[in-house]
């Protein structure tokens, strides 16, 4: 790449934008894993292409403002970042037990009050930005979705062997063995939509997985009987 390219390139980014020049040098994902954190991060390393140009805070590429807003953790090493000046939703909440109203490993390990959330760019406070999961930076927000811990016994200690021969993390199935086969996975369920897209794949005698997550994206608790979750994972 010239010096030339390499500054048109530069310039091409509009205004509000962030990108590392370190972010030119890298391949451009294959299938929309970025950087090398969070559960879409690979050692690749991969840029996001131009029609989903942010990299989350969780290793994905996309285009709205969860994926693309720093104040949401976007990784200007692998994408466009728009510079939004403010954590979570603009509420910055009280310095807390921080003291500067700053939190997380890029903050000298600074905890927030017991009753703030630490953002994933590193902010305290309470608003739904800054506490859910898995953005939440949970051991530095006490309030944290992810510290919500459910009535009843504790099972921490119980062993949770793997099971069968499937693997556990890495990379993803992408495709199947046998022709004309369609495997169906959904994940951070339930959600709004789950009860429709059961009754969908009863009508056609179809069969999915779904990745049952405990609190996350702002939902609340599924075992929480204030919420229709109960009801959906039954």
């Amino acid at each position: 790449m010239s010096a030339l390219n390499f500054i048109l390139l530069v310039l091409t980014l509009s205004p509000g934008t962030a990108a590392s020049p370190s972010l030119l040098l890298r391949d451009i994902s294959p299938d929309n894993t970025c950087g090398t954190t969070g559960n879409g991060g690979t050692s690749f390393a991969y840029n996001c292409p131009s029609d989903l140009p942010c990299c989350s805070v969780n290793g994905w590429c996309g285009s709205t403002d969860a994926y693309c807003l720093t104040s949401n953790g976007c990784q200007t090493q692998f994408g466009t970042c728009t510079q939004d000046g403010s954590p979570g939703d603009g509420d910055v909440g009280d310095q807390g037990s921080s003291g500067t109203g700053l939190c997380g490993p890029a903050n000298g390990n600074n905890v927030c009050a017991s009753n703030e959330c630490c953002s994933a760019a590193g902010y305290c406070g309470t608003t739904t930005d800054h506490c859910k999961a898995p953005d939440c930076l949970f051991q530095f927000g006490p309030a944290c979705d992810a510290n919500k811990i459910p009535p009843g016994l504790n099972t921490s200690s119980i062993a949770r062997n793997q099971l069968g021969q499937v693997a556990y993390g890495g990379p993803g199935v992408y495709s199947c063995v046998n022709p004309g086969d369609v495997a169906l996975t959904y994940d951070d369920g339930p959600a709004s939509y789950t009860n429709d897209l059961l009754d969908l794949l009863k009508k056609y005698n179809a069969t999915a997985t779904f990745m049952i997550t405990g609190n996350n994206n702002a939902k609340g608790e599924i075992d929480n009987t204030s919420f229709p979750w109960v009801n959906t994972i039954k």
